[in-house]
């Protein structure tokens, strides 16, 4: 407001542009423009122009991930061009701070309720999906639900968390990466098989599994799918990997651990007959779709393709 002052005098011919990440309007009769999030082609547009070495798989999945953000594009170009596993990840933690809190003072609190909601990559918030949110709130973030539920309608509008209709999920995507990430590297491996092996309501799960495989770069994501795909474990029996929800959670678990999830497909299927491969009936197109993942990687490639050829 000062430099304004200055500015507005009669004998100054200079012009004045400020930049700030408060969202708030600020009051009087200044100028204000908002840069909201702009369309997929704008960040294509972008980054084509300013990364021209980057190959063209590249550019949309950091599409994808940045969701409107031009800073996140330019974040995530950076960090493929630096050849960077954790490419969807903030490794500024000053911008991190400035998404979560602006000027304001973290809350405790607060962060638990974001970094909980990171972890899935969606979730139900009202209407009949209202059991996601009750179930969080009790069992991730040991809250009340109230407390919960304005926490996250703070986080509405500071723009990110984003809601669609019954649903919400944390935005960009590379600050939910980020989140979850903490949480992962934190977390019991106890407390991690107990939240995916039947704590969570099975579309609940699903959702977990989903954002969990952009996590591969991290040991505990790594250690936590190595359990659940053990011989002994859910994800390593015929039966439940010929299941509808389990094979859709194995799925996204390929991402995570491929090493650890081609054996559990070895064991569990490698030794049917043609007739008994062919008898594999509701979880069928999921398994094939992680063994096409499979097939991705040079370290798996022969076994998956092995497998991928026997379910032909």
């Amino acid at each position: 407001k000062e430099l304004v002052k200055e500015i507005r005098h009669p004998d100054c011919q200079l012009s004045l542009l400020t930049l700030d990440y408060n969202i708030q309007k600020p009051s009087g009769d200044l100028l204000y423009i908002e840069l909201k999030r702009v369309t997929d082609d704008v960040i294509k547009g972008i980054i084509t122009q300013a990364y021209p070495d980057l190959r063209p798989p590249d550019i949309d999945r950091i599409v994808q991930f940045a969701q409107g953000f031009p800073q996140m594009a330019v974040l995530l170009s950076e960090a493929r061009l630096n050849a960077e596993e954790d490419i969807g990840r903030i490794n500024d933690e000053e911008l991190v701070m400035r998404l979560l809190w602006g000027r304001r003072s973290p809350d405790r609190n607060a962060e638990n309720v974001i970094t909980a909601c990171a972890l899935f990559d969606h979730l139900g918030f009202s209407d009949e999906k209202e059991d996601h949110r009750k179930f969080i709130a009790k069992n991730i973030c040991e809250i009340s639900d109230d407390d919960f539920y304005a926490h996250v309608q703070d986080f509405i509008k500071q723009g990110i968390i984003d809601k669609r209709h019954r649903f919400i999920r944390v935005i960009p995507k590379p600050l939910a990466i980020t989140l979850a990430a903490k949480w992962w590297t934190l977390c019991s491996p106890e407390r991690a098989n107990k939240l995916i092996n039947g704590g969570l309501p099975q579309d609940l799960t699903i959702n977990l599994c989903d954002q969990m495989k952009n996590l591969h770069f991290l040991p505990n994501a790594q250690k936590t799918t190595e359990k659940l795909c053990g011989k002994q474990a859910p994800f390593g029996q015929t039966e439940i990997l010929n299941s509808e929800w389990g094979s859709r959670i194995f799925r996204s678990l390929v991402e995570v651990n491929p090493s650890v999830t081609v054996i559990a497909l070895e064991h569990a299927f490698g030794e049917l007959s043609k007739d008994e491969i062919k008898k594999v009936g509701p979880g069928r197109r999921n398994l094939v779709w992680a063994l096409e993942k499979l097939c991705f990687w040079e370290d798996t490639f022969p076994q998956a393709a092995r497998m991928l050829l026997k379910f032909a």
